[in-house]
């Protein structure tokens, strides 16, 4: 066998072993990733049943952003803003339940291939603080980040064609509510 040839052999074995390895690789990651998105559901359910059986319906909620540029101070009954207080947000009032749905709708998960085909993908985390008694969130902090997704095959491909890691942008978001005082009205 010629040299060329020899070394053809010694590519596709080596791509070959990538694609197992990396195979499997991708299955212990994706195990990884729908962990937490039953935990996060779990744990969601638990805090909205915990609101569900609160003895009042009425209630004063101040919250803040991260930033402290923007605060909601505001009256709530039966979920529906009755009266602004002080609001320096450029989006509507909150109540509890409108900050469930919005945890609802951004549940944990991964957005594959972003960048470099698919050696990167957007990762989205959702990090919550439920309120022990009355389950009511009491922060919030969403982020988005890019990563590298070692545990796919194009990621391999970048690296043995290109000869170096794939410069996934390291990006990274974040924006957080905190809820400063929840008081019931009776």
């Amino acid at each position: 066998m010629s040299l060329g040839g020899k070394l053809a052999v010694r590519v596709c074995a080596a791509l070959a072993s990538i694609a197992v390895l990396g195979g499997g690789a991708g299955l212990i990651a994706r195990s990884h990733v729908l962990e937490p998105r039953f935990y996060f559901q779990e744990r969601l359910a638990d805090a909205q049943a915990r609101w569900a059986s609160r003895d009042f319906t009425e209630y004063r909620l101040v919250l803040q952003d991260d930033s402290g540029r923007c605060r909601q101070d505001v009256l709530v009954a039966d979920e529906r803003v009755m009266q602004r207080l002080w609001n320096t947000c450029r989006i509507p009032p909150r109540t509890v339940a409108s900050l469930f749905r919005l945890i609802e709708g951004t549940p944990p998960s991964r957005y594959p291939c972003v960048e470099h085909r698919c050696a990167c993908d957007t990762v989205v985390s959702v990090e919550t603080d439920y309120d022990r008694e009355l389950g009511y969130p009491r922060s919030v902090r969403f982020s988005w980040s890019v990563r590298a997704s070692w545990h796919r095959l194009d990621y391999w491909g970048y690296v043995v064609t290109h000869g170096t890691l794939p410069a996934c942008r390291n990006t990274k978001f974040s924006r957080a509510i905190h809820i400063l005082a929840l008081e019931p009205i009776k």
